[in-house]
């Protein structure tokens, strides 16, 4: 099924929505804006498992690591003869470690807990 949007600027989505997580559209009109990325985040981290499951050669970073150090990330990533065919690693950007807590910044204590509660409730996503 296939919802026009076009009145909120958005053209067309499909519902049920693998890579927003929706299930039905009501959901795209009662769920909060923090609850409704949450369950995008969710429902990402569930099809990229899916796909890994499928044989698809998907690799994963964790965020918090890549910005605590990124060579050490990357070289979980990738397998040494993939670095060496890279190149020296180089520094680019240094990392902003606020950046791993600024949800908190701008969440209320109440969307912090309805976003945590999503993650636990989906969960099971993450084994695949």
């Amino acid at each position: 099924m296939i919802i026009s949007c076009k009145n909120k600027g958005i053209n067309s989505i499909p519902i049920e929505n693998q890579f927003l997580g929706v299930q039905n559209f009501d959901q795209l009109q009662t769920m909060k804006i923090h609850e409704l990325f949450a369950l995008r985040v969710v429902a990402h981290r569930s099809r990229a498992v899916t796909m890994k499951n499928r044989g698809f050669d998907l690799r994963f970073v964790a965020y918090e690591n890549l910005v605590k150090n990124q060579f050490n990330e990357l070289k979980s990533v990738f397998s040494q003869c993939e670095m060496s065919k890279l190149g020296k690693f180089q520094l680019v950007a240094e990392s902003n470690f606020s950046s791993l807590q600024k949800f908190k910044e701008v969440s209320s204590s109440e969307e912090i807990c309805e976003i945590h509660n999503i993650e636990t409730r989906f969960r099971r996503y993450d084994s695949g």
